[in-house]
């Protein structure tokens, strides 16, 4: 230390604050003693600091202050405890005194080198740094999944080659939901990476936070001083700024003592409030813990409540459930716990559970679908490799498990964030997860700081706090977390018990119906997928309109799947469920929607297939379609009697249809509101003389046309009028074919060039109607035998459940290449070599 005159010392001590002044006095400081004795004699300016003076042959050390905290009174003080060294004997003792002394003041101030990673964040910084990464490919992952949702569910359950890439009929958001939740999603991923950079390059470039209440300050000084000030100034700089320290402490210590008399309260300002409520070992920092764990804990509430609305396996929301009971506890175990933490090790480990819930959380419901998804991939493939596109049984979908693709949908729809709630919910959780590892992070490495500067405070054991604090907590945290999981248990028990007579609803929504008897039911699935053997099966199945009605009056169905069920129409009831997503209407009998029909605004999928008979479609109201905004995909199969289609307006997005067998359907609608179809399918449109123009299908991607289709022999298609062609021929009950006088445009054929399928390429020497179950294709020529050789007339076929219906006579030869494929690679049923030799069958 740079000796000073008397005069410096003189002006250093009268420009300090008065109590300083006083206090140096006392401790019998005059202009001739050393800076360092100027030091030590204002350390002690507390009645409640207690030092012992050495002789003229020491040097008094100040020890690391140790705080003491009371709760009841809110008050919190430092205990400093200073020793004295005594040098040895030496001919030239004041020397020898100076030198001891200016020791003593650099041991105080002493800085020492950064710590090392370990040093700084201990065990815990290795898997919070690896959890930092994960959370960012994480995120970065769901930012995709926002892009283009399609391409991660399709990569995610490898389903790219199903359904023209629309397996799992995901529904996208519009323009600005996809932008504002992919950019949140990328820039948390960024605040991520960032904390991981902080932590294991960037820590040294966080220099302790410079505060009038931690003795970090004092070698703060020392820094800033011997950088810009000479040796003589250094000294007074640390004088004056040292005094300035021990004042404001002064300060903060009587407000402290001051907190809690109501005296005192209206001078407090909200920065010094703030500061005793947020700072580590305030009297207020419980409550700052409670207020920081809050949203959070609503959050995951919010998301336990929404999974359970959508039925998501009882499993996955016990497992949820359980989560968040015991984040409640570790909450309340935070928040009573008496002893503070200054290396955050429960507070961290906390957060590092509090990841799975910000970021991790709907990755498990995928997971869980991901490995207990069921698809005979072989089985389907040799459908693939035997029929043409477009055709019923090349719809993947339809053979899956409707349930697995329910909770699919339904977990991934909480990846995407095409809602203002579900961006907020997803803001708030990720942001309070970041902001609060921020704040732990940079609290690490400055109290690292100041345990290198040895005058860190050493946090002794704190007293009991007062009753309110453990009522709040009770209150808070532990009431709350029972009664969720308490309404969990009661939720999943009331609602299947009141679902339990209904067999055909396939998930339910689990909430608190306690005392009610109506099934919230949100997948109703009534199918028979077994080969019906007889044609009396076939014409006349059970009806199932009482019970759909019965679960769709509480106003939850998601989906509707019937498959050889009889359904001539839709109960009133099913009005009620604005929210449907799927109906799916298969051999249904059902000839007409109703009016009401146009009010499922969140309809995805329609799906009618009919039969060749006169129970089937005849009519869909003029505006069915215009309130259908969400429809994405529409098929109506063998509807023979359907001689009008609605309107698309309004479809944009609409992605796939198929119109098959409508033997009175003579046109089409105007395509010009299908901006975003991408495949179109004609298979048996008799009598539609042309298209209208494709100009607005610029997603087009796939185009078959084929059967028996008029456009292909007219001229519109192939600028060529064949009249004599087989698919032009006059039937019985039917008009004359006419030439037509319009042509594809040459746009259109550009449009059609650039697609994939056939358009008039495939035909059949025979109607479609021709291989529709029949008493004589059915029960005289099969008898109910799967895979048996049969003829019908001239042509050998295989009795078979084609299209999912009886089994009866096929003879289109598809069929015939598909069991054979099955066969030869060993995949789908046994075959019995009594019944399918002819196919290649070994003993």
């Amino acid at each position: 230390m740079f000796p000073l005159n008397a005069t410096d010392v003189a002006s250093a001590v009268s420009s300090s604050p008065r109590t300083l002044r006083t206090a140096a006095s006392a401790n019998g400081l005059t202009a001739s003693k050393r800076v360092n004795e100027l030091v030590l004699a204002t350390l002690p300016f507390e009645s409640s600091t207690s030092i012992k003076r050495a002789d003229s042959a020491g040097a008094c050390i100040p020890d690391s202050p140790k705080r003491r905290h009371s709760f009841s009174s809110g008050t919190s003080q430092h205990q400093i405890s200073v020793h004295c060294v005594t040098p040895e004997p030496s001919q030239n003792r004041g020397r020898r005194f100076s030198l001891a002394a200016a020791g003593s003041v650099k041991r105080i101030f002493k800085t020492s080198h950064h710590g090392t990673f370990f040093g700084v964040f201990g065990w815990l910084g290795y898997p919070t740094v690896i959890a930092f990464l994960l959370s960012a490919v994480a995120l970065l992952n769901q930012a995709i999944v926002q892009i283009n949702p399609q391409y991660f569910a399709n990569n995610l359950m490898n389903t790219t080659n199903y359904d023209d890439g629309e397996f799992w009929m995901v529904s996208e958001g519009s323009l600005l939901s996809i932008c504002v939740s992919a950019s949140v999603l990328v820039g948390f991923a960024l605040c991520y990476l960032g904390l991981a950079a902080l932590m294991v390059f960037f820590r040294h470039k966080v220099l302790p936070k410079p505060g009038v209440v931690r003795a970090t300050s004092q070698s703060a000084m020392i820094d800033r001083a011997n950088t810009v000030l000479g040796p003589k100034k250094r000294s007074l700089a640390i004088i004056r700024k040292f005094i300035k320290a021990k004042e404001a402490e002064a300060q903060a210590k009587e407000m402290a003592a001051a907190a809690d008399t109501d005296l005192y309260m209206p001078k407090r300002t909200f920065a010094q409030f703030m500061a005793l409520f947020v700072k580590l070992d305030g009297p207020y920092h419980v409550y700052y813990y409670a207020l920081s764990d809050l949203p959070k804990l609503m959050f995951q509430t919010y998301t336990l409540v929404i999974y359970l609305r959508n039925g998501f396996a009882i499993s996955v929301i016990i497992f949820y459930a359980v989560l968040v009971l015991f984040n409640w506890l570790i909450s309340f175990y935070r928040f009573h716990r008496r002893r503070v933490d200054r290396r955050l090790i429960t507070t961290r480990l906390f957060y590092l559970f509090d990841l799975f819930f910000a970021v991790f959380a709907p990755l498990i419901v995928l997971l869980y679908v991901k490995f207990s998804f069921k698809f005979n991939r072989e089985e389907f493939r040799t459908k693939e490799d035997s029929m043409m596109p477009g055709v019923y049984d090349r719809i993947a979908r339809l053979f899956a498990d409707p349930i697995q693709l329910t909770t699919f949908r339904a977990g991934y729809t909480q990846l995407q964030m095409r809602t203002t709630n579900s961006i907020l919910v997803k803001t708030g959780l990720v942001f309070l997860s970041v902001y609060k590892w921020k704040k732990i992070i940079f609290h690490l490495i400055r109290d690292h700081h100041e345990q290198q500067r040895k005058v860190t405070h050493h946090i002794v054991k704190q007293s009991k706090r007062s009753r309110r604090h453990l009522v709040f907590g009770i209150v808070i945290f532990l009431m709350f977390g029972a009664f969720i999981f308490l309404y969990t248990v009661i939720a999943v028990v009331s609602s299947r018990n009141n679902c339990s007579k209904h067999v055909k609803c396939a998930v339910v929504s689990y909430q608190w119906y306690w005392g009610w008897s109506e099934c919230p039911c949100l997948v109703y699935i009534d199918r028979n997928m077994e080969p019906l053997a007889t044609y009396d099966q076939w014409i006349n199945p059970p009806d199932t309109t009482s019970e759909l009605a019965a679960v769709a009056k509480v106003g939850e169905l998601r989906v509707v799947q019937i498959i050889n069920r009889a359904l001539p129409r839709l109960p009133i009831e099913l009005r009620e469920c604005t929210w449907i997503e799927q109906l799916i209407l298969i051999y249904t009998k059902t000839e007409e929607l109703p009016e009401w029909a146009n009010e499922f605004d969140h309809l995805v999928y329609l799906h009618i297939e009919g039969e060749f008979s006169p129970r089937s479609l005849k009519s869909l109201p003029d505006d069915v379609f215009t309130g259908m905004t969400s429809l994405r995909f529409l098929h109506l199969g063998i509807v023979p009697m359907l001689e009008q289609l609605p309107s698309f307006s309004g479809l944009h997005r609409l992605k796939a249809i198929a119109v098959a067998g409508a033997r009175k359907l003579t046109a089409y609608p105007p395509f010009d509101d299908l901006d975003e179809l991408v495949t179109l399918n004609i298979i048996e449109n008799a009598h539609v003389h042309y298209l209208p123009s494709l100009a607005a299908l610029t997603s087009l991607r796939s185009v078959n046309v084929n059967y028996r289709n008029e456009m292909c022999c007219n001229g519109f298609l192939t600028g060529t009028c064949d009249l004599t062609d087989s698919r032009c021929i006059k039937h019985t009950g039917e008009a004359d074919v006419q030439c037509v006088d319009e042509r594809l445009s040459e746009a259109d054929k550009k449009i059609l060039a650039d697609t994939t399928g056939s358009v008039c390429e495939l035909s059949l020497p025979f109607d479609l109607d021709y291989m529709s179950p029949t008493l004589e294709s059915t029960d005289v020529v099969c008898g109910g035998v799967l895979f048996k050789q049969c003829a019908l007339g001239n042509n050998t076929g295989i009795c078979y459940n084609g299209r999912m219906q009886v089994i009866y006579c096929d003879t289109s030869g598809d069929f015939i290449k598909m069991r054979q494929l099955q066969i030869a690679r060993k995949v789908g049923l046994p075959c019995s070599a009594s019944v399918e030799a002819w196919l290649g069958c070994e003993p």
